[in-house]
């Protein structure tokens, strides 16, 4: 089937096995979809907050871990964006 006119080549989500059916990635931005589970102190829920709302509500969230290395993993996703916006601007910082 052609593309469509204002169609974009979408990328695949890594490598495919010869001869499996090409699929286009789905698109879940990790900074505004909810997603990392945390209990809210303000509201008394339980809920998903996206990457953005962890970090800057991050003293009324309780992070729900569980232990292994998804949680390792986001923990150090976490301490990278932060670091990248409020670390030092420079090295000699």
């Amino acid at each position: 089937m052609p593309p469509l006119a204002g169609d974009r080549p979408r990328a695949v989500s890594g490598p495919l096995p010869s001869g499996a059916p090409s699929r286009a990635a789905s698109t879940f931005p990790l900074t505004t979809s909810p997603w990392i589970p945390v209990a809210d102190l303000d509201t008394n829920t339980h809920r998903e907050v996206g990457l953005t709302e962890a970090l800057v509500r991050a003293d009324r969230l309780v992070y729900h871990a569980s232990l292994g290395s998804e949680s390792i993993a986001l923990l150090r996703l976490m301490a990278a964006a932060l670091d990248a916006a409020c670390g030092p601007r420079s090295v000699a910082e």
